[in-house]
């Protein structure tokens, strides 16, 4: 209501209104009859309630209160109004409080506000360490950006952060990462084999390295028992002795009750065993992952004949795996350091190397192989 519209139908020097005021008063009776017809028209077909803008509602006031100011209440209240005439005196009286009323609102108030970087860079700081108020404050300062406890405080409550005492507690997820170095997996697959007998089932135990996707093979068995399994085990120290670069602190499986064995032996060598969720795959996602790779890439394209033949084709894949295949997880490097060219191959000098009778290609430099 305070920018009210000039020159339109409000202002007495609008042609509608100067044309009316030609008119004789016969006629202009006539025209307000034909106007109050067309408003009781209006009125019937109109909802109940009408809303108006500020402007409209200025100009209606506006108008309404000039007719009663001039000619007085009894031909104000004479004429049809689309509101209660109360209505249109109560926006009178705001129209003109709204008019002399002077805003002492400054137009910045308080503080400016932190700028988006530094308000990401706390949430973030946040979400990934277990820090306090004044430590992140501490590690802004780092950044370049200098600002209170309180102020960290705030933004964090605002984002639904709790404090640090109970915003502190290592997910699975966190675990991994954090160990992904001293860390490894193993688990069993199984694989139907033809044998003289006929089919049967041929259970394959691995070990893979969390930092570097190291896969190692322990071996596969018709019956895994006791016996069998304490010897993977103590064939595994020995695998980790001859690879020093590659420690074992903490080695991840499910509850399978045949690996009891093997948890006995490791735990002497001061290997942690760390158990996943009943039937919760996915806290052992890297084994997972790989018994999928086996499959798709090897396993589902051939038949296998026997214990030995299995043996073998694991053992290929084995090297290709640590040695020939980039694999995503880690930036689409190799595992066990590839020899990279330091400028690109002509596509005369492209070789290709198959394994598995072409299964599995590894495409090198023939100069650098």
């Amino acid at each position: 209501m305070q920018n009210m519209p000039k020159n339109h139908y409000d202002s007495p020097l609008h042609p509608f209104w100067l044309e009316l005021k030609q008119l004789l008063p016969k006629e202009l009776a006539a025209v307000i009859d034909y106007y109050e017809i067309l408003i009781d028209i209006l009125q019937a077909k109109m909802p109940k309630h009408i809303t108006f803008t500020d402007a409209e509602r200025a100009r209606i006031s506006v108008a309404a209160v000039n007719i009663k100011n001039t000619y007085g209440q009894s031909l104000f209240a004479k004429i049809k109004h689309l509101v209660q005439p109360d209505t249109i005196l109560r926006w009178f009286r705001k129209f003109k409080a709204a008019h002399n009323t002077y805003n002492n609102t400054p137009k910045k108030p308080g503080r400016p506000p932190l700028p988006l970087d530094c308000v990401s860079a706390i949430l973030k700081i946040a979400h990934d360490t277990g820090f306090g108020y004044q430590k992140i404050a501490g590690e802004l300062t780092k950044l370049g950006y200098s600002i209170s406890s309180q102020t960290v405080k705030n933004i964090l409550i605002k984002n639904g952060i709790p404090p640090s005492g109970t915003r502190k507690k290592t997910t699975w997820s966190q675990f991994i990462r954090s160990h992904m170095d001293v860390t490894w997996a193993c688990d069993y697959f199984t694989e139907t084999v033809i044998t003289i007998a006929g089919p049967m089932t041929c259970y394959v135990l691995f070990f893979i390295h969390h930092g570097t996707r190291k896969m190692h093979i322990a071996g596969c068995t018709y019956n895994p028992d006791s016996q069998w399994v304490a010897q993977q085990a103590r064939n595994f120290s020995y695998f980790l002795g001859d690879n020093p670069q590659q420690q074992c602190k903490y080695l991840i499986h499910d509850n399978d009750t045949s690996l009891k064995m093997l948890d006995s032996i490791l735990e002497c060598d001061g290997i942690e065993i760390v158990k996943t969720s009943i039937k919760s795959p996915m806290q052992n996602a890297f084994a997972e992952r790989a018994v999928r790779e086996v499959r798709e890439e090897v396993l589902d394209h051939l038949v296998i004949c026997g214990r030995h033949h299995l043996q073998h084709v694991l053992k290929e894949f084995e090297k290709y795996h640590n040695f020939f295949r980039p694999h995503q997880g880690i930036d689409n490097k190799i595992p066990l350091g590839y020899k990279y060219p330091k400028e690109a191959a002509p596509f005369n000098e492209i070789g290709c190397e198959e394994i598995l009778g072409g299964l599995l290609k590894h495409y090198h430099v023939r100069n650098a192989a």
